[in-house]
């Protein structure tokens, strides 16, 4: 579960300005117990979807790691005893990168570790360590929810105008993607911080979800099913309906789809489907169909398989999938993000059954 956090004390505010302008790149060092060659240590970083990896060898317990300071991007630290790369990496965590010298030590081989000379990734560390500790005493619900929200407002507030805060609001507002839950968080943000150019386009997306929040009329889109046959959204008035956006290469899609199945079977005959939306890309066709068959979808599917560039996909400002809307007869949204139980609790309140 991917948590976040960010923000500079108001005091602050001038000086990582300075700093940020003067200082492009980072350094990235410390000492992993006493290991050496081949473990390698790693960093996976992720700019616009894009994924790239850095390492350094151990020499008697050191490593380093250096290079350019990109403020909106993700970064994942791991330790791979083999050096055989990324996907051998046993050990990580998400980090954020500062434009300076930073360290990142462990004692017993990254089971545990600690950052110094990083104010930031520190609170984010103890940020995650709360947030953990709600999952295990709330699970996920709503009350996990706001308390969740409690303790990322503390961290934002402590560092208003640090890029960090940003980057925690936008992967705060991917997985939740509603607008509700995201603007709060993202009015902590110092005014510097959201007047920044990613800060505005940010703005811009939260502008864009509030119209596809609960209460509004989803729009119109019209998509290819299987067969290449033209099916509009307008064709489901009258019924309650689950516009679910997944795809074949979405394992966590993939796991949603038996929740989806049962709220199916249970209320269909009562006036419910779903229409499933896949992100698959030009292509994969036969996947996607292969995905549908294997997993038991009997509900009409459309894709026009440009993957994120789908039409529906730019229109409701979809960041991540599973992504799901339950519209009324109406055609209004009166749910959104059901997973699990979460969406025959919500199907038994609004059908009576």
């Amino acid at each position: 579960m991917n948590k976040l956090l960010k923000l500079t004390a108001g005091v602050l505010l001038c000086i990582p300005a300075v700093v940020i302008a003067q200082q492009t790149r980072y350094v990235l060092e410390g000492t992993v117990s006493h290991l050496s060659a081949p473990a390698t240590m790693y960093l996976r970083h992720y700019k616009d979807k894009v994924a790239t990896v850095d390492s350094a060898v151990l020499t008697d317990g050191h490593y380093r790691l250096e290079g350019k300071y990109e403020p909106d991007e993700r970064t994942f630290i791991g330790l791979s005893l083999s050096g055989k790369g990324w996907h051998t990496v046993r050990r990580g965590w998400e980090m954020y990168l500062e434009p300076k010298r930073m360290e990142v030590n462990s004692t017993d081989s990254f089971l545990t570790f600690r950052y110094a000379n990083s104010a930031v990734n520190t609170a984010f560390q103890q940020v995650g360590d709360s947030l953990t500790a709600l999952f295990h005493r709330y699970g996920r619900g709503d009350t996990y929810d706001k308390e969740q929200q409690k303790v990322l407002i503390g961290f934002l507030s402590k560092f208003p105008a640090s890029p960090v805060s940003l980057t925690i609001v936008k992967e705060y507002g991917t997985y939740y993607q509603d607008d509700a839950v995201t603007e709060p968080l993202f009015n902590v943000l110092a005014p510097s911080l959201k007047e920044s150019p990613a800060g505005r386009e940010y703005a811009r997306k939260i502008a864009d979800a509030v119209k596809v929040s609960v209460g509004k009329v989803l729009p119109n889109f019209t998509l290819p099913d299987t067969s290449g046959v033209p099916v509009s959204l307008l064709d489901f008035r009258g019924k309650f309906v689950l516009v679910d956006f997944w795809a074949s290469w979405c394992g966590p899609c993939r796991a949603e789809n038996p929740n989806v199945l049962a709220a199916y079977y249970k209320y269909h005959a009562s006036g419910f489907t779903v229409l499933g939306v896949s992100l698959d890309y030009p292509g994969a066709k036969n996947a996607w169909l292969k995905a549908i068959h294997d997993d038991h979808l009997p509900w009409m599917q459309v894709s026009d398989l440009k993957g994120w560039k789908s039409e529906p996909v730019q229109l409701f400002a979809i960041e991540a999938i599973p992504r799901n809307f339950l519209l009324g007869p109406d055609g209004k949204i009166i749910g959104q993000n059901l997973r699990g139980g979460e969406l025959e609790k919500k199907l038994q309140e609004v059908m009576g059954k």
